[in-house]
């Protein structure tokens, strides 16, 4: 896994395909690394409360630049996810409230 530049918390994960060592400076070495293929990566940073309790979610994601504004919602929806949170339309909910919903 790397850090995207730019960002705080996102992280993007990529398959080592060979590492080589190097001799000058001992001790250093280089991957060649295969992962997702864009241009250029747009990080937006949005805020979501929960329609239950209120809580609130700062969030990170990110969304190739050439896609534009119609691919900020679906790529937003998707990181919600993937932090537990639930989105209903436009509604949200908190890991909490979906574990008292349950």
């Amino acid at each position: 896994m790397v850090t995207i530049k730019g960002s705080k918390s996102l992280h993007m994960r990529l398959t080592v395909e060979k590492v080589r060592h190097l001799i000058n400076p001992p001790g250093q070495w280089i991957a060649v690394a295969k992962g997702p293929v864009f241009d250029e990566l747009a990080i937006h940073q949005w805020k979501v409360n929960c329609d239950s309790c209120a809580a609130e979610l700062n969030f990170e994601f990110m969304v190739e630049s050439k896609l534009g504004v119609k691919a900020q919602k679906p790529a937003a929806t998707a990181r919600i996810a993937e932090l537990g949170w639930k989105t209903d339309g436009e509604k949200h909910f908190c890991k909490k409230c979906q574990e008292k919903a349950a």
